[in-house]
């Protein structure tokens, strides 16, 4: 059957820790897009059940920031995420991190669109989860190799579930350059009526003691050559 179970590989000692009640999954899972970014694991995606069973939309996620005893303990606890799901219930499907975001295509579909090219765009700082309107892939792949090299996305093999074959092609997409340092504490509330005509050449040293009250109605005609 399908599994909710984690399993942490030590990559120090080479070797699988036996955690006495890690976190599970709140969904059983197969046939998923499992990725971590920065301190988040996300299970995307999937299928749950046997033959009978369905693909799944859903997102988890859980935070492995903590202390690893946390995670061995069950403390922490997978969570839906809270930007939602995708658009389409897929499973095969596949997931690569680029920058702030986390790019999910491929898989098949057992209700809607069965073999969909779409192309989710999950925003791991505003949290939330997009479709790209400008891009999709060429063709629809199960289980692909997905990798990003020097802003190139490349879906390599897979199966191609239109034509009941496994497939040698690849496809892959340039992506735009990441913000190099992205505000993370935007401005709240920008100016609504910000200036529309500044003006060109400011006064480089302005009075630093302007007069407290000036004279309402100063002389018209002042003296042309005052003593």
């Amino acid at each position: 059957g399908n599994l909710n179970t984690l399993q942490i590989y030590d990559v120090s000692s080479g070797q699988w820790m036996s955690s006495p009640t890690p976190p599970t999954m709140q969904t059983a899972r197969r046939e998923l897009a499992c990725i971590a970014h920065e301190d988040i694991l996300y299970a995307i995606g999937g299928w749950y059940g046997g033959y009978d069973g369905y693909s799944l939309s859903s997102i988890e996620t859980l935070f492995i920031g903590n202390d690893l005893a946390e995670i061995e303990n069950g403390i922490a606890q997978w969570s839906d995420f809270e930007g939602g799901g995708l658009t389409v219930d897929v499973y095969g499907v596949r997931a690569v991190a680029y920058g702030p975001l986390i790019l999910i295509a491929g898989g098949h579909s057992e209700s809607g669109v069965k073999f969909p090219t779409v192309i989710h765009i999950l925003d791991t700082q505003s949290k939330s989860i997009t479709v790209d309107a400008d891009n999709s892939l060429v063709y629809c792949t199960n289980y692909p190799a997905a990798i990003v090299a020097d802003r190139v996305w490349f879906m390599f093999g897979g199966w191609d579930a239109s034509t009941g074959t496994i497939t040698n092609k690849y496809q892959y997409m340039i992506l735009d350059p990441p913000t190099a340092n992205p505000t993370r504490d935007p401005t709240a509330d920008p100016t609504a009526d910000p200036t529309a005509d500044p003006t060109a050449e400011p006064t480089k040293d302005p009075t630093r003691d302007p007069t407290r009250d000036p004279t309402g109605e100063p002389t018209v005609d002042p003296t042309a050559d005052p003593t």
